[in-house]
């Protein structure tokens, strides 16, 4: 079975989403929440198209990564599904219990500390980078399972034939 490898161009590119990511995440701005919607959107399309005219393990990686990252991008998006996702999905739950760590100036205190309300727009900004954070991280794992998968069924097919001749 053949190790799984990765360029350094591979690593940079990974890296600097996981980067980029986590630096929005902190920031939780409507600029970065836009940023971040607007790259998920681009890096998901152009994998969806790249997938179409790329061969072997590269097209599974793309494959995989585009299908994973517009289902995890799309879902907490549709109406429907709101209500019954929010606490169903393990990465929802996390970033929802980490909003009061990463974003405390939502939270409105009065003088003895007690929470009083939350900022919408602060949380929605935090939600949606979250959601697009989720989108990448997942798609690329997708993407690198997929790689797995292929290989090893590869490996099996080889196997067959040496032992068919």
């Amino acid at each position: 079975m053949q190790k799984l490898q990765f360029s350094i161009l591979d690593l940079l590119i990974g890296t600097a989403v996981f980067a980029f990511g986590c630096a929005a995440l902190r920031g939780h701005s409507p600029i970065w929440e836009s940023a971040m919607v607007t790259g998920t959107f681009v890096l998901l399309s152009l994998a969806s198209f790249g997938a179409c005219y790329s061969e072997g393990q590269t097209r599974s990686f793309r494959t995989a990564f585009a299908i994973v990252g517009w289902v995890f991008f799309i879902l907490p998006r549709v109406p429907s599904t709101k209500g019954i996702l929010s606490g169903l999905l393990t990465t929802t739950t996390l970033f929802y219990s980490l909003t009061e760590h990463l974003c405390p100036e939502a939270f409105t205190r009065d003088a003895s500390g007690v929470i009083n309300g939350v900022s919408g727009k602060i949380v929605h900004s935090y939600y949606a980078i979250s959601e697009c954070f989720t989108a990448l991280i997942v798609g690329l794992l997708g993407g690198v399972l997929a790689i797995c998968l292929r290989a090893r069924r590869e490996s099996r097919i080889r196997k067959q034939g040496i032992d068919g001749d």
